[in-house]
C-alpha cells in the first residue's frame, strides 16, 4: 500500500491544527461568558484611505481606494491572581470599498494569558495570545483563516510614556473550497494568499493630557508577501504562486514571494466623553517582494469608537 506524500500529510496536520484553533477558542470565549468576572465591549466605524490597495512596485499600475469600515468586539476576562488574568475576546469587522469588489467580513477570537512582573507602577507586563479570525471576501479567491501566535512585553517608562515590544507568528490559509472557472479565469501556480510571516513591532503611547494621546509604532515584517502586477517572465521566475487579479485591474497578477517590509505609523487620539473617542491614524509602509519589486503606500484613517 502506498504511502502518503509528505505533502498530504502537512495539509492534513495543517486542517487539523486550524480545526484545533477554532475549537479552542470558540470553548474559552462560552467558558468565560459563563464565569468571567470583567467584561468590555467596543463599537468603531471608520474612514480609511488607501494609496496603493495591491502593494503594486509598478507607480502606472497602482490603484487606491477609500472604504468604510465598522468593527466591534466584545471581551472576558477572568483574574488569575493579583498579577496575572485571562482575556477572550471575540471581534466582528466589515470593510465596504468604493468601486472594487474588495468588500469582506472578519469573524474573529483571541485569547491571551496578562501577567505583571513585579511590584509597582513601573513594573514590566507580559502577555501570550493565540487568535484565529476568519475572512469573508466578495471575491472567493481572497478568503483565507489566518492564525496568530504573539509574545509581547510592555513597560511604563513614566506616568505618562507606555513602551511595547511585540512579536507575532502569522499564517493566512485559503479555503478549502475551489474558485470557479467563473472567479478565477486561471491560476498560473498555487495560491498567492497562503502566507507566512513574522512581525517584529515596537511601540509607544503618549498621554500628553487628560484628553489626547499620541500611539507611534514601527513594524519590520519577514516571510511571504504578495504584490500586484502585470505578469512578466521577471515575476514568474521569482514567485511562488499566482493568482488572476483582473478584478481590480485588466490584466495584472496577484504574486507571492519572499520579502520584507516596514510600517511606520503615527495617531493622534481624543476622548469625546467618558466612552467615547476619535481616532485619527497615518501609516507609511514600503517593502520589496523578491528583487525588484519595491512597493510603497499611505494609509490615512479616522475612526469614532463608543467603549463601554
Amino acid at each position: 500500500m502506498a504511502k502518503p506524500s509528505l505533502d498530504v500529510f502537512s495539509a492534513v496536520c495543517l486542517i487539523q491544527m486550524m480545526s484545533f484553533i477554532k475549537y479552542f477558542l470558540a470553548t474559552l470565549l462560552l467558558l468565560f461568558s459563563l464565569s468571567a468576572n470583567a467584561q468590555d465591549a467596543s463599537v468603531s466605524v471608520g474612514l480609511i484611505d488607501d494609496s496603493n490597495v495591491g502593494f503594486t512596485p509598478n507607480s502606472s499600475e497602482v490603484v487606491s481606494a477609500s472604504l468604510l469600515r465598522v468593527a466591534g468586539e466584545k471581551a472576558f476576562s477572568k483574574r488569575l491572581s493579583p498579577f496575572s488574568q485571562i482575556r477572550v475576546s471575540g471581534s466582528l469587522e466589515l470593510s465596504d470599498y468604493n468601486n472594487y469588489p474588495l468588500d469582506h467580513i472578519n469573524i474573529g477570537l483571541r485569547a491571551a494569558y496578562n501577567r505583571k512582573l513585579g511590584l509597582g507602577f513601573k513594573a514590566p507586563r507580559m502577555s501570550i495570545a493565540l487568535a484565529g479570525e476568519s475572512r469573508n471576501y466578495d471575491v472567493n479567491l481572497r478568503d483565507v483563516f489566518v492564525s496568530t501566535v504573539s509574545l509581547g512585553l510592555s513597560k511604563p517608562i513614566s506616568e505618562r510614556i507606555d513602551l511595547a515590544l511585540t512579536l507575532s507568528a502569522e499564517r493566512h490559509r485559503a479555503n478549502e473550497d475551489q474558485p470557479t472557472p467563473e472567479e478565477l479565469r486561471s491560476t498560473l501556480v498555487g495560491n498567492a494568499y497562503d502566507l507566512d510571516f513574522v512581525v517584529a513591532q515596537i511601540s509607544s503611547i503618549t498621554h500628553l493630557d487628560s484628553n489626547w494621546s499620541m500611539p507611534i509604532s514601527l513594524s519590520l515584517i519577514d516571510g511571504d508577501l504578495i504584490s500586484i502586477s502585470s505578469p512578466n517572465r521577471a515575476i514568474l521566475a521569482r514567485a511562488s504562486a499566482v493568482n488572476d487579479y483582473s478584478e481590480i485591474r485588466p490584466d495584472t497578477v496577484a504574486y507571492r514571494s519572499d520579502g520584507r517590509a516596514n510600517m511606520v505609523s503615527v495617531g493622534l487620539n481624543r476622548s469625546l466623553t467618558e466612552h467615547t473617542a476619535l481616532n485619527f491614524l497615518y501609516s507609511y509602509q514600503s517593502g520589496r517582494a523578491g528583487v525588484e519589486s519595491k512597493y510603497s503606500r499611505d494609509l490615512f484613517s479616522l475612526e469614532y469608537t463608543i467603549n463601554w
